[in-house]
């Protein structure tokens, strides 16, 4: 597999290392003949006139495969937001996932993710399960969502 999710736990505590893959730039092609059918974790970008990647959304799929739903995110004619179906449709966009077999490791690794994005408004909910999760990133790229 192109990317994974190493755990470690100690005591009441989990070290999560997840490596990305590689930054893709969105192409419903592309994205059908590359993206796996699995559960995971997946950013998608837009690259601004200032050549500066910005986030759009960080999010997960469990029911969904990876494939389809990045597929579905990254269609500016399958979007019902005007705003999102305007960055999609003016701007190129990218892409990168971590696959993810684990419902419980999803949780807790979206709830760190977004903690150090941006605690303040922080929806996610950890599974539970531990005191302190922790998480190591890995890209190709040097593109950190924590960092």
């Amino acid at each position: 597999m192109e990317n994974s999710v190493k755990r470690f736990e100690k005591d009441k505590d989990i070290y999560f290392t997840i490596s990305w893959s590689a930054l893709k730039k969105a192409d419903r092609f592309e994205i059908i003949k590359q993206v796996p059918a699995f559960p995971g974790i997946y950013e998608i970008y837009y690259l601004d006139k200032y050549k500066k990647l910005n986030r759009i959304e960080l999010s997960f799929c469990w029911h969904d495969s990876l494939r389809n739903i990045i597929r579905t995110k990254t269609d500016p004619s399958l979007q019902e937001d005007p705003r999102r179906k305007y960055i999609l449709d003016s701007y190129t966009c990218y892409y990168r996932y971590i696959i993810v077999e684990s419902y419980a490791d999803i949780l807790d690794i979206i709830f760190y993710l977004e903690e150090c994005i941006d605690a303040k408004n922080n929806k996610a909910k950890s599974s539970g399960r531990y005191e302190s999760i922790n998480v190591k990133e890995v890209s190709p790229d040097k593109i950190m969502t924590v960092g």
